[in-house]
């Protein structure tokens, strides 16, 4: 393993910039020992990707976490449809008020869980404020219930809640870090596929629009799936005396991105600017953390159709373990019973133990 400039003995806080050009540096080594600057652990950077052995808890001192659900939703008939459909299913057990809810009818505001509603639009191109959002009442709410992860989400997800939990038992809450997919935004020239960008691009190959130097040369979230935040990088959300117009300006303006609908590239953006790590776990990551369910397939879209094709999905195993479902090629007007049914077709699965 080489370590860049001894960084795990550093007890200085590095700048942006600094922290970048030492991610930037480790792109193409095999391994590298990347110090996060604000909370001074120490991370194995491969390939780009932050990778953090030192993060488990061991299985003896496991617990099962408080976890915060952020769900992100619109006005509109088909959201109300699909938010319901989760408080009556995988959400039905969670208390109200580690439930972040934002934007449309069952947004926190409407509980008493906000004191002003959000001045998001309804538009795909808004969800990267709401996501702000949800990241901003995280911060006052992890303090409240003593939460100890943030699953950050949309109205279009299923999740097996127990088995999320299990899964983040393992790894130290305390510690700043984002589990999720990793490689989103990363312009072809900073591949090493690219040779420098010396090799024109891939024929299936759509190259990302820039958003801010940290992705464009290193990659960013994957956020898709759901991903999930500790409470050491809840704590790091906002700077000190920040207000929450503050910190929704400084987010929707960190990522040069005109396109709103990509809120894991914004987040990511900011997540740099934090200095918290981004951990591709081979677990919570990728297909291993969700699948795509594909409407298409369904010949017969009926609400006994789709409950049938979900059935035949659990029978034959093809979707699963998984820990979330991810309906984005199902319209709109049909998810909220693909969520039903995937609750009383496949209720729970049992993920692999460590």
């Amino acid at each position: 393993m080489m370590v860049i400039n001894s960084l795990c003995t550093f007890s200085v806080l590095l700048t942006r910039t600094q922290f970048s050009a030492l991610r930037f540096a480790a792109r193409n080594t095999d391994d590298a020992v990347l110090a996060s600057s604000s909370s001074r652990h120490s991370y194995l950077l491969r390939d780009g990707v932050c990778h953090a052995p030192n993060l488990k808890v061991a299985p003896e001192k496991r617990k099962m976490p408080r976890v915060l659900w952020g769900i992100e939703s619109c006005d509109g008939q088909a959201y109300e449809d699909m938010v319901n459909a989760q408080l009556e299913t995988w959400a039905a057990g969670i208390p109200r008020e580690n439930l972040i809810i934002v934007g449309g009818k069952y947004d926190d505001l409407h509980v008493g869980l906000a004191e002003e509603l959000t001045l998001c639009s309804n538009e795909q191109n808004a969800l990267a404020c709401k996501e702000a959002v949800v990241l901003d009442r995280a911060v006052s709410r992890a303090k409240q219930v003593d939460a100890d992860w943030l699953a950050v989400g949309q109205d279009d997800k299923y999740i097996w809640v127990t088995e999320v939990e299990k899964q983040l038992s393992k790894y130290d809450s305390t510690k700043p870090m984002v589990l999720s997919s990793f490689g989103c935004g990363k312009g072809w020239k900073h591949h090493p596929e690219s040779n420098n960008g010396t090799l024109p691009f891939p024929k299936e190959w759509a190259e990302p629009g820039f958003s801010c130097n940290e992705v464009y040369m290193q990659g960013g979230m994957c956020g898709g799936p759901v991903y999930f935040m500790s409470r050491g990088a809840i704590d790091l959300l906002h700077r000190e005396a920040q207000t929450t117009v503050d910190f929704l300006n400084e987010y929707l303006h960190n990522s040069n991105s005109s396109r709103g609908g990509e809120s894991d590239i914004f987040t990511s953006c900011m997540l740099y600017k934090r200095a918290i790590p981004i951990i591709n776990d081979e677990k919570m990551a990728g297909d291993s953390l969700s699948t795509e369910v594909s409407h298409n397939e369904n010949p017969d879209p009926t609400r006994k159709g789709i409950q049938a094709f979900v059935a035949d999905l659990s029978t034959k195993g093809r979707y699963g373990p998984r820990f979330t479902v991810h309906f984005s090629d199902v319209p709109k007007d049909f998810i909220a019973e693909y969520i039903r049914a995937f609750h009383k077709e496949w209720p729970a699965w049992q993920g692999d133990e460590e």
